[in-house]
């Protein structure tokens, strides 16, 4: 089943076009019904959970039911959904930025359902270790007792009387790997928090931050150029990893509507985020020119991921067709000395050096368009060489349909694109099928990065692997016995996450 040649918004540079062709562009893209933006992205992931300050533990009980729910907590209080046994007890395993674990949380909270939370986040490790219990290895995963009952759409599905007596005895956490995810969270918390400590030490640049949030930068400058950091050059994937923890932690405490919105103003008010514009700054010193591909490839989506938390934050989200068509180029950092927009990073590094699918040889067949990266640029040797399509669904960009937030790092970069793939591709607003009319639905993203995919049989199998569960399983074999399958591109929600 081939698919048709994407036709993306277009967002590359009206100004060197001439008012003409950009009217000619606006014109051709309404009539084709396609929302104008950087397909690139344009939202950021969707987090919440419980108001607790940054930095803080990641494994907590749900506020307002007290101490006594913590640890194995036994005698939970009667559910308003129905009648708790003594020994029954909720767990349930998260991480940070994670729009569906935060519904999830909100959820058992509306129904009176005290809980656990263990978080990944600290150790993603842990995830493939609950994975070979639960079967998945996406969150968040809900147990009862120790054995799993299901995620997210199971609890909004089912019954709860029928989901809380559901759980699969075979399917049950040892008590060693429940200490362990209550270890790791703990001991992630003080990892990352000392090295935030060692990062933004001795520095003296806390008021030039406190500045540079409330002044307006100048269009098109990178934001971590306010003023000139003067500490120690710091290790890059270090402070990628701290910088994206911090924004995380921000959106968990800032977040709204079920984890479907940020408060934008919340979070450029919150204390916190001094320091996290502080360690943009240092990003000014950074070197990831030594970096392994997979070091690199960590680095740069942690960057990116928190560059557009910083714009929203900061500049606030386009209003218009043209701030729109611009946000991916004029956002930007300074990291060693040479310059990256949003566009820099995903196009150039990240998917190796490819013309943006937005750019005017895509919209407009006899005009050729080449990476953003041209001879002779310092950061061509940072090119990833073999693009991992998955980026795609670990990018970020501040509207309701992007994937959710992660921490990348080197030792859990097979781990955290899987994850993220397999929470994309499990979302039926991003992925589903209708037998009856044999008709695959798909996010825009596919048509967009149609190329990035491989062959028809490479992005099948992609689907297959990534579409967990018993959805999963209905998905293969929809595939595997569909010959003529008809493709339909969902409309993107570009409707921004703001609160």
């Amino acid at each position: 089943m081939p698919f048709s040649r994407p036709h993306p918004p277009f967002c590359g540079y009206p100004q060197l076009l001439g008012v003409a062709l950009g009217i000619f562009l606006g014109i051709f893209l309404l009539s084709s019904g396609i929302s104008a933006g950087n397909p690139s992205r344009l939202r950021v992931g969707s987090v919440v959970g419980p108001r607790v300050s940054h930095f803080r533990g990641s494994s907590s009980v749900s506020p307002g039911f007290g101490d006594r729910f913590r640890g194995r907590r036994k005698g939970l209080a009667q559910a308003s959904t129905g009648n708790w046994e003594e020994e029954k007890s909720v767990q349930i395993v998260t991480t940070q930025g994670c729009k569906f674990c935060t519904l999830a949380k909100q959820t058992l909270k509306d129904r009176g359902v005290p809980y656990e939370e263990l978080s990944v986040a600290g150790e993603p490790t842990m995830l493939s270790t609950v994975a070979s219990v639960s079967g998945i290895r996406t969150v968040p995963q809900i147990f009862v007792n120790g054995a799993f009952v299901g995620d997210c759409d199971r609890l909004l599905s089912l019954d709860p009387d029928v989901f809380f007596t559901s759980g699969d005895p075979s399917k049950t956490l040892p008590d060693t790997t429940l200490e362990r995810l209550r270890a790791a969270g703990e001991a992630g918390n003080e990892i990352k928090n000392s090295a935030i400590a060692s990062i933004l030490a001795d520095t003296g640049d806390e008021k030039a931050a406190e500045m540079a949030i409330s002044q307006t930068p100048v269009k098109g400058m990178p934001l971590n150029i306010a003023y000139q950091y003067t500490g120690q050059a710091l290790p890059a994937g270090e402070v990628s990893q701290a910088l994206q923890n911090g924004m995380t932690s921000l959106f968990d405490k800032h977040a709204s509507e079920g984890g479907k919105a940020l408060d934008y103003n919340g979070v450029k008010n919150d204390k916190d985020f001094v320091n996290l514009v502080r360690l943009a700054h240092s990003l000014q010193t950074c070197d990831p020119s030594s970096l392994s591909a997979g070091e690199r490839m960590s680095f740069f989506i942690n960057i990116y991921n928190a560059l557009i938390v910083h714009a929203m934050t900061i500049l606030g989200p386009p209003e218009s067709f043209l701030s729109r068509m611009n946000f991916y180029n004029d956002v930007k950092y300074n990291i060693g000395g040479s310059i990256y927009s949003c566009n820099d990073i995903e196009n150039g590094v990240l998917r190796g050096n490819r013309a943006s699918p937005a750019s005017v040889g895509e919209v407009l067949p006899f005009v050729k368009s080449k990476g953003p990266f041209k001879e002779g640029d310092p950061r061509l040797p940072l090119v990833i060489k073999s693009p991992d399509p998955r980026i795609h669904f670990a990018l970020n960009c501040g509207a309701k349909s992007c994937p959710a937030i992660k921490v990348y790092t080197p030792d859990t970069l097979e781990i955290g694109l899987q994850s993220a793939a397999e929470a994309f591709c499990s979302d039926p607003s991003n992925v589903d099928f209708d037998a009856d009319s044999n008709t695959l639905k798909l996010s825009k993203i596919f048509q967009w990065y149609r190329g990035d995919f491989g062959s028809d049989s490479e992005f099948y199998e992609l689907l297959k692997q990534a579409a967990v569960g018993e959805r999963g399983k209905q998905l293969g074999t929809f595939l595997d016995n569909s010959k003529e399958v008809k493709v339909e591109f969902v409309p993107y929600d570009w409707d921004l996450n703001s609160a």
